[in-house]
């Protein structure tokens, strides 16, 4: 399948699960106030809004290009808490943002959920996780929609699955595991369920010193590799330097939905990396 069709096809596909996801089913009940949730990063606020939909508002504090460690709160954000009922956090060191928070909050009902899954959400099987675990939180605290959430959460994660499966069957057409990648130490994970073979993973660039860049620029010479998979949120400026090094082809990819949709996010990761591999190919 040539590389037009393929994105028309999973455009729609995800414009179909849009259209049956966020459908919203009714309970039958007299309206209610909704269930206002605080959610860390817009993976959170995104999974939330798939499960509870019209019965909860859901509002993000970090903005998805930014990595929640790099993230300054200011007074706002305190009083979004305040107001809130949930408040939905991934656990990371990074969000330490929201201890200090949350140690000055006055709001005596707020409950909060720091995930168990601590692996990053961009992987389908962590993803589903994370949603069994938000969706059985918020159905504890509103059992009026109990029901609800878990159905709604059963259907996105159906599509989830489809369109996991859908990219992953695209993109095992060229051959990934026979494609030797460097991957920031954010989306090594996420390289490695396509089927990369990530032969050296680098960190944040604040964290990356001259010899740490030179040592896997070395290696990425001696193994021939081609790309470099970055992430948006940790700054670029490593993985575009390593790739000018080896003459490779620079990807950068995102931990955290840019927009409302997970589903979008994926689609237009592997998007980049089909593209990558197809730049590969060709160099060859």
């Amino acid at each position: 399948m040539n590389k037009k069709k393929w994105s028309l096809l999973i455009s729609v596909i995800i414009s179909l699960l849009f259209q049956i996801t966020f459908f919203n089913i009714s309970s039958g009940e007299e309206i209610q106030e909704r269930l206002k949730i605080v959610a860390t990063t817009s993976m959170l606020g995104n999974i939330t809004k798939a499960i509870g939909k019209d019965n909860v508002e859901v509002v993000t504090i970090v903005p998805s290009g930014l990595c929640p460690g790099h993230f300054d709160i200011c007074p706002k954000h305190a009083q979004l808490i305040e107001d809130a009922r949930v408040v939905l956090d991934h656990g990371f060191e990074g969000e330490l943002f929201l201890d200090n928070m949350l140690r000055s909050n006055r709001n005596s009902d707020l409950r909060r959920l720091s995930l168990k899954v601590s692996k990053y959400l961009m992987v389908p099987e962590f993803h589903l996780r994370a949603v069994d675990e938000i969706a059985q939180f918020i159905g504890s605290i509103d059992s009026v929609d109990k029901d609800i959430f878990l159905l709604q959460a059963a259907r996105y994660k159906e599509h989830v699955k489809y369109l996991s499966e859908a990219v992953t069957r695209e993109l095992t057409k060229l051959e990934p595991n026979k494609i030797k990648v460097v991957a920031s130490e954010m989306q090594a994970e996420f390289a490695e369920w396509l089927g990369f073979n990530v032969i050296s993973i680098f960190g944040r660039q604040e964290e990356m010193s001259p010899r740490d860049l030179l040592k896997i620029t070395h290696i990425a010479k001696n193994e021939n590799i081609k790309i470099v998979i970055d992430n948006l949120q940790s700054g670029s400026k490593i993985g575009k330097q390593l790739a000018e090094d080896i003459g490779g082809k620079h990807v950068i990819l995102t931990n955290f939905p840019r927009g409302d949709s997970y589903l979008e996010a994926l689609k237009e990761n592997v998007d980049r990396l089909i593209q990558a591999c197809e730049w590969v190919q060709s160099s060859r």
